[in-house]
């Protein structure tokens, strides 16, 4: 072997680990790279988690708020359908009452024997006759300003 060839040989070593060690270090950098990268991706992750976080206690308390004015409402509804219930058995009941009322009027009416003869004369059950009428004979309604007929 004449030392061209050695040379030679030599050259093409140094330049395969030339190569090879320029190989290693763009491969070093890339991975470097690739793991800064990593480490951004990590931290901006946890800064959204943070965020979700907090929005995600925002839309819970939001739906507690909203739960409660529901059961409130509904417990409003259910009271309000009670208390319609109850009017109803009172206008129930009192329809029985003012039967009552009424005949007694029509009772007084046979009995009495100007019944009819004055037109001025109600015959009708109290309370319904106009307001301000002042019945003959009687007082002004409480608070009237207005005197009886002579």
């Amino acid at each position: 072997m004449d030392t061209t060839t050695i040379v030679t040989i030599v050259i093409i070593v140094v330049a395969v680990l030339v190569v090879a060690a320029i190989i290693v270090m763009v491969m070093r950098g890339r991975t470097e790279h690739r793991r800064r990268k990593a480490q951004e991706m990590r931290q901006k992750a946890v800064a959204h988690q943070h965020e979700v976080a907090e929005r995600e206690a925002e839309a819970e308390a939001s739906a507690a708020r909203a739960r409660e004015t529901k059961a409130r409402a509904e417990a409003k509804a259910a009271e309000a359908e009670q208390m319609q219930h109850r009017a109803a058995e009172q206008r129930s009941d009192l329809s029985g009452e003012r039967e009552k009322v009424n005949k007694e009027f029509e009772r007084a009416a046979k009995l009495d024997p100007d019944a009819g003869a004055d037109p001025r004369t109600p015959n009708t059950p109290r309370g319904t006759a106009p307001r301000g009428d002042v019945p003959p004979g009687g007082a002004p309604p409480h608070g009237s300003t207005r005197r009886p007929r002579p």
